[in-house]
């Protein structure tokens, strides 16, 4: 008992222990105040980011916005019309009132031009619609269809569908409240849609996305969280059979939330969409080691022990293991710091506290709990009660008769599940983050589907010169790589300036159709672009087409929503096209919110295998190093990387893709399944080296001991990360789903597979 020395004078002094942790509790948990929110689609990129540092070069150059995009469905499904015109130009204005609205484009105040002698007239495209006949109605929309800057992004190819583009910017960038923002946007909306009656108004854009991050996060706190302690409490209380023990694992669990949450908020660390399902994570992790702990005090109550002598001797059998599990639980989160994405950084960071957390709350402060409240002695399970039903005395004499066939068994299992790993694709959008139950899906997805997407891929193309965007040669090359982007399946329009100055030229040559072109005089270039700047009436400008300087223009592509795998080849065909088209000094890099996130869960995957390789060669130096024994420690591998290879199997053949979660999935499980080899391992090697026991009865030993233990702590678990499949946030879904795969195998592993390794490589005296 000398080991337990600071345990057993803890439950001596059982309520000054209690009052003591609580006090600490309480002033950790003050930190949770210092915690606050960041919505913002860029929190999942780190500063060092290359696809980031790119996008900002890109802001630098010219300017750094958020968007509201307003999409106008008129139930006519014709925009065409006098009141549809109408409502359109009254929502262009009243948008001009929106917090930091810098910009509106619209079908109605888009720049139209046209010559008039040699002067060049820039006017807005509709007037006023209330006088329009139906000859300018017919020429409005006959031109808006044809005209390829409105294509694609204020006016769907059939006119059925229009947009109102906001640009949001403040001093420091993208708008800092998104949620003031989209409730004043969705206000306007339904005030505009209210006045129209034929006219169905919708939002979206990339400030309701930072919005919707918020909404998200609070759904899943004021829905899952309630969920998650419902089930948890059920699970413990029909596997554990005592209301006492499930108080004080409950106790435990919040203990090691609150502690985790409050350090992080006095470490300075912001939640994010992926940080605060923190707490679900701790909660469902932080049961395990009270879970064995309680399993193993009512086992030696039923057998005649005191409750304080069953509590030390609980301890004492669990206390490496318990340990260890720890131990290599925070090292499976900790492993995520080298994450190119600071939000699951964050998140292993908290998830880590709060399993070191849980450790001592089990071993000292769940102790004098326990010797403090009332536990009744447990009977002895009837034949009607759920132990029996599940008899895990049973199923070890079934696994050590049929080892052979168990082996031969799993192996296939294992074979057939990894024959999924090739099929599984990358696809991260962050559209698709978000479940279809919230509007901004919905209403993004009809965007796509009617004008176009929020997809695109960005480009700052510098001339090297001031001035050099009036070069015909600099621009014949721009023209060149649009087209070739327009001949690309996953391409449905380019925007530059190249269009307006075409217009420009067929303007100031009798608007003659020959004169479409390009203008072959740099000079002619440089006074159609200054004619033109300086007729664009108030709130239009020229600053997110070319830089002031006018050496260098911006280029955009938009494309159809495409995996991420098929984004990154479309930019990688891009880059050899103009590696082999364009001089070495003109190699602009592809930059945007979704070029960002289509190259986000490869550096995450590469960075994270490492890492994770790293891990596991840690975990199993300490697994050998605490068993004593090199050979065990080695065969651990095998039960360890089982469920990783079986899950990411199993979701391959039934799913075939994957999203960032993936990139995590890995190091997350690896800390988590390893419990209960650890588990299983060590009360195996007491069975041997400290009872004597052959083999064979050295895993009966196991299953009666632990078995039970290992299959609650599993099911619970489980129960806790599928809870996480009805978050709207899909990247922690299929992160909780998937980790609830993963738990389940490593159970499947450790009962089926472990305990034949065990048998067939452990044949030495004990």
């Amino acid at each position: 008992m000398d080991k337990l020395g600071s345990i057993n004078f803890a439950i001596r002094h059982k309520y000054l222990t209690v009052i003591i942790f609580l006090l600490l509790i309480s002033l950790a948990g003050t930190g949770i105040g210092k915690l606050h929110f960041i919505a913002d689609l860029r929190v999942f990129f780190s500063k060092d980011n290359p696809q980031l540092q790119n996008l900002e070069k890109f802001e630098r150059a010219f300017t750094k916005m958020g968007s509201v995009v307003f999409i106008i469905n008129p139930a006519s499904g014709d925009v065409f019309t006098r009141e549809n015109l109408t409502a359109i130009k009254e929502l262009t204005r009243a948008a001009w009132q929106l917090p930091h609205s810098s910009s509106v484009n619209s079908l109605t105040n888009f720049s139209y031009t046209r010559a008039d002698g040699d002067e060049l007239v820039v006017e807005d495209l509709v007037g006023d619609p209330a006088s329009l006949s139906a000859a300018d109605l017919a020429r409005i929309k006959d031109f808006a269809l044809n005209e390829p800057m409105l294509q694609h992004s204020l006016i769907s190819p059939t006119g059925n569908v229009a947009t109102v583009m906001i640009s949001i910017t403040t001093q420091e960038g993208t708008f800092d409240n998104p949620e003031e923002l989209a409730v004043k946007s969705k206000e306007l909306a339904r005030r505009i849609s209210k006045k129209y009656p034929g006219v169905e108004i919708y939002v979206s854009g990339s400030e309701i996305f930072n919005y919707a991050f918020t909404q998200v996060s609070r759904n899943d706190m004021t829905i899952l969280y309630p969920i998650m302690f419902a089930i948890m409490i059920m699970m413990m209380f029909i596997l554990l059979r005592s209301l006492t023990a499930v108080l004080t694992v409950l106790v435990i669990i919040v203990s090691s939330a609150l502690t985790a949450m409050g350090l992080a908020g006095f470490c300075g660390i912001s939640l994010t969409t992926a940080s605060t399902v923190a707490p679900i994570i701790i909660l469902t992790v932080a049961v395990a080691d009270s879970i064995h702990l309680l399993v193993s005090m009512l086992y030696y109550m039923r057998h005649g022990k005191s409750k304080d002598e069953a509590i030390l001797e609980a301890l004492r059998v669990n206390m490496q293991p318990v340990f260890l599990t720890s131990l290599t639980t925070a090292i499976g989160f900790l492993s995520m710091i080298t994450s190119d994405s600071p939000p699951f950084r964050d998140l292993g960071i908290i998830v880590a506290i709060g399993v070191v957390s849980a450790f001592i709350y089990t071993v000292y402060l769940l102790p004098a709990m326990l010797a403090i409240l009332p536990v009744p002695k447990p009977r002895q399970p009837s034949d009607h009660s759920f132990f029996s039903r599940f008899n895990i005395d049973s199923l070890s004499d079934f696994i050590i008769a049929r080892r052979n066939t168990l082996l031969w068994f799993m192996s296939l299992l294992l074979l057939i599940l990894a024959l999924g790993l090739p099929r599984l694709e990358l696809y991260d959008n962050f559209v698709e983050y978000f479940d279809k139950r919230y509007e901004v899906r919905r209403v993004t997805d009809f965007l796509e589907e009617n004008v176009s997407g929020l997809s695109s891929i960005k480009y700052l193309i510098d001339s090297g010169e001031e001035g050099g965007i009036n070069s015909p040669e600099f621009l014949a090359g721009v023209e060149k790589f649009s087209n070739w982007y327009l001949s690309q399946p996953e391409v449905v329009k380019v925007a530059s300036i190249v269009h307006t100055i075409k217009r420009l030229n067929k303007n100031m040559h009798g608007d003659d159709p020959a004169f479409y072109c390009l203008p072959q005089n740099r000079e002619l270039v440089a006074q159609y672009l200054l004619l033109y700047e300086m007729s664009l009436p108030f709130g239009h400008d020229l600053q997110d087409s070319m830089t002031p300087d006018r050496s260098a223009l911006s280029l955009t592509i938009y494309t159809r929503r495409i995996s991420t795998s098929k984004f990154r080849q479309l930019e990688e065909r891009a880059a050899r096209w103009l590696a082999q088209n364009n001089p070495p000094d003109i190699q602009p890099a592809a930059t945007g919110m979704v070029s960002m996130f289509a190259h986000i869960s490869e550096r995450n995957i590469k960075g994270m295998m490492k890492s994770t390789g790293l891990a596991l060669a840690l975990i199993t130096f300490i697994l050998i190093f605490a068993v004593r024994s090199f050979k065990f420690g080695l065969f651990s591998l095998i039960p360890n990387l089982m469920p990783a290879i079986m899950t990411f199997g199993l979701w391959g053949l039934l799913v075939g893709y994957v999203n960032m979660a993936v990139s995590y999935i890995a190091a997350m499980s690896l800390g988590i399944v390893v419990d209960d080899t650890i588990h299983f391992l060590s009360k195996y090697l007491r069975a041997r080296r400290e009872l004597g026991l052959s083999p064979e009865k050295a895993v009966s030993y196991t299953f009666h001991t632990v078995g039970m233990a290992l299959f609650t702590t599993s099911v619970i678990l489980s129960s806790g990360f599928v809870v996480l499949f009805f978050s709207g946030f899909e990247v922690n879904a299929v992160m909780g789903v998937l980790m609830a795969i993963a738990i389940a195998f490593a159970l499947l592993a450790d009962f089926f597979c472990l305990p034949v390794l065990l048998l067939l490589i452990d044949r030495e005296q004990p």
